[in-house]
């Protein structure tokens, strides 16, 4: 340990007067990390529509379509650099947990003859929860 003047050097690592990390990864890194997680989901919930739009009541199918139209447009903002963008998909994410998650009918497409959508479902839950972890972290 060495003390020079406003700086404690220990191990080679600088700590100043605020809380310091090491990090496996840079911050530029995790942005694009998160920008790869809200681009993925849009992958995953066009998939997912396509996967039940013939399983479900069509009122269904537009829902989930309009969440996505409001993914599309986020992920279009992120990759244009709004950075009101990461709120947006925060928000989002949230939303889309919040929705999905406690609905029982989301967990039988898991039991039934094609487990597909159900695995897709599962995917993309696990990608927000993902998402809202990266933005934590970030942000």
């Amino acid at each position: 340990m060495q003390c020079c003047g406003k700086q404690l050097i220990i191990r080679g690592v600088y700590v100043t007067g605020r809380r310091e990390s090491l990090s496996l990864v840079t911050q530029k890194q995790l942005r694009q990390l998160i920008n790869w997680a809200i681009y993925l989901s849009v992958v995953l919930g066009v998939l997912f529509i396509a996967q039940i739009s013939g399983i479900v009541p069509q009122q269904m199918v537009y829902a989930l379509l309009t969440g996505w139209i409001a993914y599309l447009f986020t992920a279009i903002a992120v990759a244009a650099g709004r950075r009101e963008a990461y709120t947006a998909a925060f928000i989002l994410a949230i939303i889309t947990l919040l929705v999905s998650l406690p609905e029982p009918r989301h967990y039988a497409l898991l039991s039934s003859v094609n487990p597909v959508p159900g695995l897709t479902f599962l995917s993309g839950s696990a990608l927000q929860i993902i998402l809202l972890g990266l933005m934590s972290i970030y942000f």
